[in-house]
């Protein structure tokens, strides 16, 4: 099958906590003998930010937008299912319109949600939310997860059919490293600093550090600066994926400046677990478990929108 796919970015993570749930997505598709051409815009820096390997699942193309949209939807009219991804970043509207059109040329047309709380709160918010009339023009509605209630809530709207499609273990990016003193800590998190998800930071990530002043705890991602942070939380900034050695040293000025982040879908290093792990989705955020003799085992969470 030919898909053809517009997506916020398969070659960086940069602002785009969506990154490696498509790469391990679109390289499982292509191992099943798919085709997989994925069209992401230049935006936000993301194109001098790459921190992809190399990607030979998919062909991507970057595009320039809006000069190039009328391009990409000829070259998507082609394909035997094409795939609207939520938050592109760039002309999400237009395409959220658009895209259903090219199902009069034999085309299925999936809208693919990775972060259907928010997409569900803003249109339940809002009747006259435009895309609210759109759901029902989609052969398929598809969901990073989320479960019978984002089901349901699709369902409710007028959607075909819901999809929830969860990220998984790939042995090819989360396998033991070797620990990295670097990033010793009793709690680790990667995760962005966005309006709609900093509430839950504070309290189940900051407010714990305040709780236990006697634990280290270890904040990546994007946003944070000037944020205040407990004494005993440490910011290291952008956490790429594959990064060997992630995040900054702090000097005697202030905190380690931002540069990017993978929304949460890093790959990090617990130097106290030894493991690597990549998470995948957008806000997920990676925590690493205590190994303090007073603990009988090692605690991971995770804190994402659907919290």
């Amino acid at each position: 099958m030919k898909l053809f796919v517009f997506g916020s970015s398969l070659t960086s993570s940069y602002w785009n906590g969506a990154a490696t749930y498509y790469r391990g997505i679109y390289k499982a598709l292509h191992a099943l003998g798919h085709r997989v051409r994925f069209a992401e815009p230049d935006i936000y820096q993301r194109q001098s930010h790459r921190d992809a390997e190399e990607i030979d699942y998919a062909e991507v193309l970057v595009y320039q937008t809006p000069r190039d949209l009328e391009q990409m939807l000829a070259e998507a009219a082609s394909a035997d299912l094409v795939i609207k991804h939520s938050g592109v970043g760039a002309d999400d509207g237009f395409l959220e319109r658009t895209v259903p059109e090219l199902g009069c040329n034999g085309a299925r047309v999936a809208f693919w949600d990775v972060d259907a709380p928010a997409t569900l709160r803003r249109v339940q918010a809002n009747s006259e939310d435009p895309f609210r009339e759109l759901i029902a023009q989609y052969d398929f509605i598809f969901t990073y997860g989320g479960g019978p209630p984002v089901v349901e809530s699709y369902l409710h709207l007028g959607a075909r059919n819901c999809y929830p499609i969860y990220n998984g273990l790939d042995a090819d990016t989360h396998y033991p490293v070797a620990t990295d003193p670097k990033l010793v800590s009793d709690l680790a998190l990667v995760a962005h600093r966005l309006p709609d998800r900093e509430a839950r930071v504070e309290e189940f990530f900051l407010r714990a550090a305040r709780l236990a002043p006697e634990f280290s705890f270890l904040l990546g991602g994007e946003g944070w600066a000037g944020k205040p942070l407990p004494s005993n939380v440490r910011w290291i900034g952008h956490v790429r994926t594959g990064d060997p050695s992630p995040g900054r040293t702090q000097d005697a000025e202030g905190p380690w400046p931002a540069t990017s982040c993978a929304k949460p879908d890093q790959r990090c290093r617990s130097s106290r677990t030894g493991i690597r792990h990549e998470t995948d989705r957008a806000c997920t955020c990676t925590v690493v478990a205590p190994r303090r003799p007073r603990y009988s085992r090692r605690h991971a969470v995770a804190v994402d929108a659907d919290v």
